[in-house]
């Protein structure tokens, strides 16, 4: 399991340098950056009680402030992950960390089960299976198998399948116990699937409704069979288009492509790049704990 740590509210840069040492992220903050680090934990923790106390709620919120620290919802490496993404800008970081766990607490993401999804999910278009080379889990989107038609109650099933697949990741990488591995490899395939402006927008709001929920948690993101419509509107649109690669050509030139960055028994048969890894949808449900 992954080692994790959750500084005291009242800690300092000194502390944290002490605490952090023998990280092989955290251990590599410098003093500003640990500064920031401490007062980014207090003011969270003062602005969560706060609201807590003007509900009457204060006696049951260092239970939750505690479950919450000692979990991945917001232990050091979370709060780290939130000051990275905001390029250590406290106050937004502080505003989007504090949103995140108002919205964990309606939305419960880890209560999300793979059986309550059933009529976007059935389709296979959408899961988590194996690894990459660098041990990241691996998250599918295969655009082209998802034939559920876009309603608003399927929208919101899509998103809640979007959120459980990356919850199923994180507890890959909670399991594989790396410190220094904490971040998630997307496999976007556009085959086969109906693309226009409208769903590239639409995957757009998706990527980024789940990057302000989960800040560098996507390592690279590689897209497969993209039309030239895609990589406009990325070009204009996603700030960090350094994460995207975009692959093109025959289904073996993306097939060798993939190889680099997956070994062949981690890639799923239906994916269609005739490879030896297996995935079902039926299996992932009887596999679901």
């Amino acid at each position: 399991m992954t080692r994790r740590t959750s500084a005291p509210i009242d800690s300092t840069a000194d502390s944290l340098k002490e605490l952090f040492q023998s990280h092989p992220i955290l251990g590599k903050l410098n003093v500003e950056q640990l500064e920031k680090f401490a007062q980014a934990l207090k003011i969270i923790h003062s602005k969560l009680y706060e609201e807590a106390s003007e509900k009457g709620e204060q006696e049951n919120f260092e239970q939750e402030w505690a479950s919450w620290r000692n979990s991945d919802v917001l232990d050091d490496m979370c709060i780290y992950r939130y000051m990275y993404g905001y390029l250590w800008d406290v106050d937004v970081a502080v505003k989007q960390c504090v949103d995140m766990l108002q919205w964990v607490r309606s939305f419960k993401p880890k209560d999300i089960k793979l059986k309550d999804l059933e009529s976007v999910a059935q389709n296979g278009y959408l899961f988590h299976h194996g690894v990459d080379k660098l041990n990241r889990p691996v998250f599918y989107l295969l655009i082209g198998k998802d034939s559920a038609p876009n309603t608003e109650e399927n929208v919101d099933l899509k998103f809640k399948h979007l959120v459980h697949t990356n919850e199923q990741c994180i507890k890959r990488l909670e399991e594989n116990g790396q410190d220094d591995i904490y971040q998630i490899l997307w496999v976007v395939d556009m085959k086969n699937g109906s693309v226009n402006l409208n769903l590239v927008k639409s995957l757009r709001h998706l990527f980024d409704n789940l990057g302000v929920r989960y800040p560098e948690r996507c390592g690279q993101i590689l897209i497969l069979n993209p039309p030239w419509t895609l990589n406009v509107i990325w070009a204009f649109t996603q700030q960090q288009i350094d994460k995207y690669k975009f692959i093109k050509g025959t289904t073996e030139k993306i097939k060798q492509e993939l190889l680099k960055y997956i070994d062949e028994d981690q890639i799923p048969q239906c994916a269609g790049y005739d490879t030896t890894g297996s995935w079902t949808y039926q299996d992932a449900l009887n596999n679901e704990k």
